[in-house]
């Protein structure tokens, strides 16, 4: 430490920087690794091959079957045609997630056809790729809001949405070296290369240290670690443990539609939070992930 503080009085910036950073650099890599191989996301859904890419003629005939439940007068077969259009909408709509009025038409079939799960995954990612999608915003807050009362949910869909398709652009390993970065530039800055020169840089270097708190916070949350999803299950039971035996976490089970953020996967079980931060493990195969391509951004 004394050698560093000669360094740093001397002017010698760059050891003194080099020393500086060390820690941090290794700290960040440990916890980079460790995010790596502890809280790696299932992946929900296969990438879309060419051939699934978005064919006019199926969502035409889609888009008509849809319309048919909608007017058909009979329940039974109003509901049949909702879940015929739900199932050619599904493949459709997974090859193409940027495509917010396909996504909330498949959300809307899914709920004529009495699948609440899937009716929230397609609202949601509607809702990732266009933040202020009226009619998926007025949907979704619609179910939320009938959604039983002492089950956790969010409150603003599209804010919400935004910030998570913001933090997840990286992987955490990505957000660690983001935050080194940032502080490596907040260090040459602090350092008092003359004394005319001290106080502008340390104001400016208050810049590089709020992105490095901002890395560091999308980091800890996750980025790709951790992400939105639904539950598509019904009846899903949150237990304590990775484990079928294990007790539940809540007196009653998760209905479908309940929406979660994914912390960790341990072969085939997922650990979640619901939104007032109770946490518990669910089947893999009960729960999908609002956004499928953080699963592969680790």
């Amino acid at each position: 430490m004394q050698a560093l503080a000669r360094a740093w009085q001397a002017g010698d910036v760059v050891p003194a920087v080099a020393v500086a950073a060390l820690p941090l650099a290794a700290a960040l890599l440990a916890t980079s690794a460790a995010g790596q191989t502890a809280d790696t996301v299932a992946e929900p859904l296969p990438a879309p091959s060419p051939t699934a890419q978005l064919d006019a003629a199926q969502l035409d005939a889609a888009r008509q079957v849809y319309r048919q439940a909608l007017e058909e007068p009979d329940r039974v077969r109003r509901i049949r045609l909702f879940a015929e259009a739900e199932q050619r909408l599904r493949p459709l709509a997974a090859a193409r997630h940027d495509a917010p009025e396909l996504l909330a038409d498949w959300g809307n079939a899914a709920l004529g056809a009495g699948d609440a799960g899937r009716a929230v995954l397609g609202w949601r990612r509607a809702l990732a790729a266009q933040p202020n999608h009226e009619r998926a915003a007025r949907n979704l807050a619609w179910l939320r809001e009938r959604a039983p009362s002492w089950l956790p949910r969010p409150t603003a869909a599209g804010a919400l949405d935004s910030l998570l398709a913001w933090r997840n652009q990286l992987s955490a390993p990505q957000w660690h070296w983001a935050a080194a970065v940032a502080f490596a530039l907040a260090t040459l800055l602090l350092t008092p290369w003359s004394p005319q020169r001290v106080r502008p840089l340390r104001r400016l270097a208050l810049v590089p240290i709020a992105g490095c708190a901002i890395a560091l916070g999308a980091a800890t949350l996750g980025g790709a670690g951790a992400s939105a999803a639904v539950v598509l299950a019904d009846n899903a039971t949150l237990r304590s443990a990775d484990s079928h035996g294990a007790p539940p976490t809540l007196a009653q089970p998760l209905p479908a539609a309940a929406e979660v953020v994914v912390l960790e996967r341990r072969d085939a079980w997922l650990r979640i939070a619901l939104a007032d931060g109770t946490r518990g493990w669910l089947p893999a195969n009960a729960v999908a992930l609002v956004y499928p391509e953080a699963a592969a951004g680790g």
